[in-house]
């Protein structure tokens, strides 16, 4: 029996976006199968296999799963003064995977980090609706440009997801610096994996999945990047 006519019943509470996303995997006997995946949810997959498997074999399915690291290469690269902050949370500017990327990409360039939690309660802050003001954000970052060197910084790195959702407050409070973050390298490394995939003409509306009920001024927020449909598991 294939894998799509096993999957005879389904149970599952949350709609399934249809996809056709060509993937590679394992089957039972450790044998690699292709697998097209043609609709998905946050609770599971469907996908089309010509490898028959008896109902309840176990598969490995093999999904890309991009993640992003502090924009440094980027920040380096356009850095005239070769002083570069990282603005991030505190875990963030402490991990060994900034000293990697300091070294590899940014030898000849000082690097002064940041960990600003007042910074993520302030971008979460504009996300739910409630106004942001540019002092807060100036005294959430200025220990950055206070500390040893940091008068001569030119390029800040936004090092946390949340921190582009601030961008035009830290231009207001700090206008001289440029601001890089790690969005256009997700785009360019999504764009290579799906390279294949087919492709709708005109943009797709989209999809948020949360845990629990969100507030009602996030919906807004949501939806002014595009994100118009809110679903709860």
């Amino acid at each position: 029996m294939g894998l799509a006519q096993a999957a005879i019943t389904d149970h599952r509470a949350a709609a399934r976006d249809e996809v056709h996303y060509r993937a590679r995997g394992m089957g039972p006997d450790m044998r690699p199968v292709t697998l097209l995946i043609v609709n998905m949810s946050a609770l599971g997959l469907m996908a089309r296999c010509e490898t028959e498997f008896a109902v309840g074999d176990r598969l490995r399915v093999s999904l890309p799963v991009v993640g992003t690291v502090p924009a440094i290469k980027p920040a380096a690269e356009i850095s005239k003064s070769r002083v570069i902050g990282v603005l991030g949370t505190e875990a963030t500017v402490r991990q060994p995977y900034v000293d990697d990327l300091a070294a590899k990409f940014a030898a000849d360039c000082t690097i002064i980090r940041h960990g600003s939690p007042e910074l993520v309660v302030l971008a979460e802050a504009k996300l739910a609706g409630e106004a942001v003001g540019v002092a807060a954000v100036r005294a959430a970052a200025q220990p950055m440009f206070d500390a040893p060197g940091g008068e001569r910084i030119d390029t800040v790195v936004l090092a946390c997801t949340h921190f582009p959702l601030l961008e035009d407050e830290l231009r207001a409070a700090f206008p001289d610096v440029a601001y890089v973050d790690g969005g256009p390298g997700i785009a360019r490394r999504i764009a290579w994996l799906t390279r294949e995939q087919p492709w709708p003409a005109e943009p797709q509306p989209g999809l948020a999945v949360f845990t629990a009920p969100p507030r009602d001024p996030l919906l807004g927020a949501l939806a002014s990047y595009g994100l118009g449909e809110i679903r709860i598991l």
